[in-house]
């Protein structure tokens, strides 16, 4: 089987692909630009697929948030950094600054050019490539990882505990609403429920009030 060759490629010779089925929110978006900042080798490890024309069949989001990186300045780059990275020794954050100070001089990137393929196997390609198999073994994600450190890399443990719940309760058994907000919005959060200010991380449900 042919092997596909890898290129380094200027950010700007990419092509969006428009025709793209996944979407990203801005939320979603902010996660990957700080992912790939602390963690640039993941591109080389995960790269951009492209076909002879250089349109991005696998990797948008990626490009989408390389662009992103491209037009903050160096003093954004550096406060995300400190924001995310805090497990690494300020050399480390000062070598990841370095390296993106140099990357946005002359922004390349690494694209696996996937030029053999038909356009059945294109089309193929872009669905599979998207397809999300499996689900997470709860368990041991908490035994293996820390959940902080899943927040940051952009795991979300609520959404693992939702994912993972495939009963349906009985009518009689308690029902539980997890919300999740950020503590800036949470004047607005206790509004929408009712109460003059959010006091506890447990409410009970008596009647029509929370208690």
């Amino acid at each position: 089987m042919e092997k596909n060759k890898i290129e380094n490629i200027n950010l700007h010779d990419l092509v969006e692909n428009q025709d793209n089925p996944r979407s990203i929110e801005p939320q979603q978006m902010q996660k990957l630009v700080e992912s790939i900042l602390t963690f640039p080798k993941m591109l080389q490890m995960r790269p951009i697929v492209c076909n002879e024309n250089r349109v991005i069949l696998g990797g948008n989001m990626r490009f989408r948030a390389l662009l992103n990186i491209e037009q903050m300045e160096d003093e954004a780059i550096r406060n995300a950094i400190e924001a995310v990275a805090v497990k690494l020794t300020d050399g480390e954050k000062q070598q990841l600054c370095s390296h993106w100070e140099k990357w946005k001089a002359e922004p390349k990137v690494e694209v696996v050019m996937a030029d053999s393929l038909s356009d059945e196997e294109t089309d193929e390609f872009i669905i599979k490539d998207n397809v999300y198999f499996g689900s997470w073994d709860e368990e041991k994600l908490k035994g293996a990882f820390d959940v902080d450190d899943m927040q940051r890399w952009g795991l979300n443990p609520w959404e693992i505990q939702q994912e993972a719940t495939t009963y349906e309760p009985a009518e009689d058994e308690e029902q539980r609403i997890i919300i999740v907000y950020r503590s800036e919005d949470a004047q607005a959060v206790a509004d929408m429920l009712g109460l003059d200010a959010i006091e506890k991380r447990n409410y009970d449900v008596e009647g029509d009030e929370l208690k």
